[in-house]
């Protein structure tokens, strides 16, 4: 998560975790990071995200069964 801060990666980074554990992560972000400067998106359903959406965030955060669907 420093390293993507300090480079500012264009694009979010997507990570696919188990659907127990989507709000873990976003705790787990949320501690690591200062409020207001990174933001986690969460991918779950079938509303798929708009492009636009997607490039106002830094972590998209969904799981195996979303993405595959």
């Amino acid at each position: 998560l420093g390293t993507m801060l300090e480079n500012r990666i264009s694009r979010p980074t997507l990570l696919i975790v188990p659907t127990v554990c989507m709000q873990n992560w976003e705790d787990e972000i949320g501690k690591h990071i200062e409020p207001g400067t990174f933001k986690v998106m969460r991918y779950y359903g079938t509303t798929k995200p708009k492009a636009k959406e997607l490039r106002r965030v830094d972590v998209v955060v969904s799981t195996y069964g979303t993405v595959v669907a």
